[in-house]
This record gives structure tokens, C-alpha cells and sequence, in this order.
């Protein structure tokens, strides 16, 4: 009778422990999308401040120039059927674009 009581008292210290661990890995995972979330917020705001950059250099824009291009394209792959595939040198626009093609 005596040994089922501490095994029962075992399981119980067990699965508060389990408890316990879950709940610091739930509060450390929600640590880490926030600081995620917080860097992709720097990064962006970094690549905005680089773009109005280019933009102020190169005012006024009347036309669409290879010089323009330049600044915003790395460059521009056709594939088979035709379709061109465009890398840009900032993510900002890629993901732009992705949004807006996705809706």
C-alpha cells in the first residue's frame, strides 16, 4: 500500500514538473516571435530609410531609366514561357509584390 502511495506521489511531482517545463517553453517561444517580429521591423524600417535615400538622389523621377532600374532591380530572369522573373535588391519589394499577387 505504501509503495503505490509514492509511486502516485511521483507521477503527481512528475507531471507538475511537466507542467512546469511546458509553460517556460510556451514563454520562451512567445519571447522569440516578438523579438522576430521586432527585427523584421528594424530590417524594414532599415530598407525604407535606404530607399527614400535612393529616391532623394535621384529626384525628380520623370523617367523610367536604366540607371532607375538599377538601383531597384539585381536583376531580371525570363523563363520559358516567357514570364519575366524579377529579383529586387530589397526584400520590401518582393514581399510587396507577393502580397499584392496573393490578394
Amino acid at each position: 500500500m505504501q509503495i503505490v502511495e509514492k509511486e502516485c506521489g511521483t507521477d503527481r511531482i512528475e507531471k507538475e514538473i511537466m507542467t512546469d517545463l511546458q509553460k517556460s517553453l510556451d514563454a520562451l517561444e512567445n519571447k522569440k516571435s516578438e523579438q522576430q517580429l521586432s527585427l523584421q521591423t528594424n530590417q524594414l524600417t532599415d530598407e525604407l530609410n535606404t530607399v527614400k535615400k535612393i529616391l532623394k538622389q535621384l529626384e525628380p523621377i520623370q523617367d523610367v531609366t536604366s540607371e532607375l532600374l538599377n538601383f531597384f532591380v539585381k536583376h531580371i530572369k525570363v523563363k520559358e514561357e516567357g514570364l519575366p522573373v524579377i529579383t529586387y535588391r530589397f526584400s520590401l519589394f518582393s514581399e510587396l509584390l507577393a502580397l499584392e499577387n496573393n490578394l
